[in-house]
C-alpha cells in the first residue's frame, strides 16, 4: 500500500500555494461529480514546525524549509481527514537512484533527459498519507500529486503505490492521471459510503 508520491520540479518555477490549491480542488470536484458523488470537498492548508501551526500566505510559493521540520498539513472542511507534504533538496543520492532506475529495461530512455532537469531543480515534494489517515485521504491525496505535476510540468514517482498502478519510471501528468483515475475508480463506493453518498 502506498505511503507517498514524490514529485520532482521540471520547470522550476514553483507555484503558489492559491494555485495549488485551486487545481486540486478543480481536480478532485471533476472527479467527485463525474462519478455521482455530490460532497464537496473543500481542501485547506496548515504549515507545522516545532513552533506550532499556522495558514500560510496563499499569494507566497508553494515551498517551505525543510531545515525547520516544517510540514504542510491538507486537510478537508467537515471530515477528519488528513495528509501532508513534505519539501526536501535534490542531493547526490537521489542522482544515484535515478541512474540505477534509468538502467532497467523497462525505463524509456527518452525520459532521462527529462528526469536530469528535474533533478538539477533544488527541491521536490514528497505527498504523503499517514497509516491512520482516512480512506479518503488514501484515496484521493493522488490529485496534489497530479496538481503538481502540471503546474510544473514534472514527474510523478512512487515504488509503492496504491491504488495500483506503475509510476516506478516516473509519469508526468497525463501518465500519471490515465493510470490513478483507471484504477481509484474501483473504489469509488468506499467514497460513497465514507463521503454518505452510498
Amino acid at each position: 500500500m502506498s505511503s507517498s508520491f514524490t514529485v520532482y520540479n521540471l520547470s522550476g518555477n514553483v507555484p503558489s500555494y492559491r494555485c495549488v490549491k485551486e487545481l486540486f480542488y478543480s481536480l478532485l470536484t471533476a472527479f467527485l461529480s463525474e462519478n455521482g458523488i455530490t460532497e464537496e470537498l473543500k481542501p485547506s492548508f496548515e504549515l507545522a514546525s516545532s513552533n506550532g501551526r499556522f495558514t500560510p500566505v496563499e499569494t507566497e510559493e508553494f515551498i517551505w524549509s525543510e531545515h525547520l521540520q516544517q510540514t504542510l498539513w491538507v486537510g478537508f472542511e467537515g471530515i477528519a481527514d488528513t495528509f501532508y507534504i513534505s519539501v526536501f533538496e535534490n542531493e547526490q543520492l537521489d542522482w544515484e537512484i535515478w541512474e540505477e532506475i534509468s538502467t532497467k529495461e523497462s525505463f524509456p530512455k527518452s525520459k532521462i533527459d527529462t528526469v536530469r532537469a528535474c533533478l538539477s531543480n533544488r527541491f521536490y515534494w514528497d505527498i504523503e498519507r499517514t497509516a491512520g489517515c482516512g480512506k479518503v485521504s488514501a484515496l484521493i491525496y493522488g490529485f496534489m500529486a497530479a496538481s503538481l505535476a502540471k503546474l510544473t510540468n514534472g514527474i510523478v514517482y512512487s515504488c509503492d503505490y496504491w491504488p495500483p498502478g506503475d509510476y516506478s519510471n516516473g509519469c508526468d501528468y497525463a501518465e500519471f492521471m490515465h493510470i490513478y483515475l483507471k484504477n481509484i475508480k474501483s473504489h469509488i463506493s468506499t467514497l460513497k459510503d465514507e463521503l454518505g453518498n452510498s
